[in-house]
């Protein structure tokens, strides 16, 4: 057996471990750093099942965020999003997140893009879905799609578009 000040760093090194009643012998020369065989755990990873984008302006028209601005188009792309996600057979965590284009400041772009994912969040949570599971963040415009040359400013928003989106991630194991 290793001595004990190997083992607290090992449980210190590893978040999984940090409970103080859990005992942890390890025998080798190294401490494994693989936690499932350490505690007799079967432990597999979330993959990715499946990823979705919404463009935001088929959610919402430019600049807003409430579920009572969305199109009918986007909640029939959402309708499906949310029958479709309980057909995995476990599905740990989905992600919603929010992306807004460069124009504004990065202070508004930011809480519009959160506030876009939340209530994407909202409306699958109010469509069945586990909203235990669900987190929603925004990005502002830090991802953009495009690259637009700052024209006319009806172009310069219509090139945007693209940036202006709502990404949907769905883990879980198969």
């Amino acid at each position: 057996m290793q001595p004990i000040d190997r083992i607290d760093r090992a449980r210190a090194a590893d978040d999984k471990r940090s409970d103080p009643r859990v005992l942890l012998f390890t025998c080798s020369q190294e401490a494994s750093s693989n936690t499932s065989t350490e505690t007799g755990a079967v432990e597999q990873e979330a993959t990715m099942l499946e990823n979705f984008a919404v463009g935001s302006d088929a959610l919402f028209p430019f600049g807003k965020s409430a579920a009572d601005t969305m199109s009918p188009s986007a909640k029939a792309e959402l309708d499906a999003i949310a029958q479709r996600i309980p057909q995995h057979e476990q599905v740990n965590t989905i992600t919603v997140v929010g992306h807004a284009d460069r124009l504004g400041p990065e202070s508004l772009n930011g809480a519009l893009s959160l506030a876009r994912a939340n209530t994407v969040r909202d409306y699958l949570v109010a469509h069945g879905l586990d909203g235990s599971i669900i987190h929603a963040k925004g990005v502002g415009s830090s991802q953009p799609r495009t690259h637009c040359v700052d024209d006319d400013a009806r172009a310069l928003i219509a090139c945007l578009q693209q940036d202006r989106y709502v990404s949907i991630t769905v883990q879980g194991r198969r």
